[in-house]
């Protein structure tokens, strides 16, 4: 009996501590999300993008934190719920495994995608996003700033190798550089001196550098579907 009762407080209190820190992570990532929708600086590559790839929505933190944050926070509520109402003979229960599933499957999804993106090539599906929002921001004198700031940050010049060589601004400005390289070939106020840039695109320093990412998203949404998993073993204990 003594021992019984011992196993149910130890539970209890393992089911609380997962509950609080599922609340305190499920308002954090919302309170983080809506400030980065808000900003419009929730996407990890901060370009103009007006088409329909799946990837532009894939790859907003801000809309992805609210979503998972709201989850969390739904899971932690009715976690209290569940046990609070008598455990695993209540419907709060039957709602709470089901919210902690989804929960699971959500965090497997997040982790794969993550872990994929960081270790791996770039997806065709992404290379082009990545081409388009490169092409629409330098149509677009507000977005072409950021392009610019890439093109220093990292010494190329355009999208792919070899597409902008020669043709930096005073090349556009003197109408030297093909009608391809302009759709390519942003005009920048502030650049470096032509031999300064090699024939080097873009595409893969933009890319690895939205990669940093997703490591440690990966790394935190398989730690936190392990916890989740391990609270629905526990509440069937209570």
């Amino acid at each position: 009996m003594g021992r019984g009762t011992g196993g149910r407080e130890l539970a209890l209190t393992i089911h609380g501590a997962v509950v609080g820190l599922l609340l305190l992570g499920g308002v954090t990532l919302i309170a983080f999300g809506v400030v980065d929708v808000i900003t419009a600086r929730d996407s990890v590559v901060d370009l103009k993008y007006t088409g329909s790839s799946r990837w532009n929505g894939l790859l907003k933190l801000g809309v992805a934190a609210i979503i998972v944050g709201s989850v969390l926070a739904a899971v932690a509520v009715f976690g209290c719920l569940a046990v609070g109402r008598g455990g695993c003979s209540t419907v709060f229960f039957i709602l709470f495994i089901t919210l902690q599933v989804v929960l699971v499957a959500l965090l497997v999804a997040v982790a794969l995608l993550a872990i994929t993106l960081a270790t791996r090539d770039a997806p065709d599906g992404v290379r082009t996003f990545l081409s388009d929002s490169w092409k629409e921001s330098v149509a677009d004198a507000e977005y072409a700033v950021v392009v610019c700031g890439l093109e220093v940050e990292f010494s190329c010049r355009g999208f792919y190798n070899g597409q902008c060589h020669g043709c930096a601004t005073a090349d556009l400005v003197s109408n030297a550089c093909t009608r391809e390289q302009r759709r390519w070939c942003p005009r920048c106020d502030k650049q470096r001196p032509a031999e300064d840039f090699s024939a080097k695109g873009c595409f893969q320093d933009t890319y690895n550098d939205a990669r940093k990412y997703f490591k440690p998203i990966g790394i935190v949404a398989s730690v936190l579907s392990a916890i989740v998993v391990l609270d629905m073993l526990v509440v069937c204990c209570v």
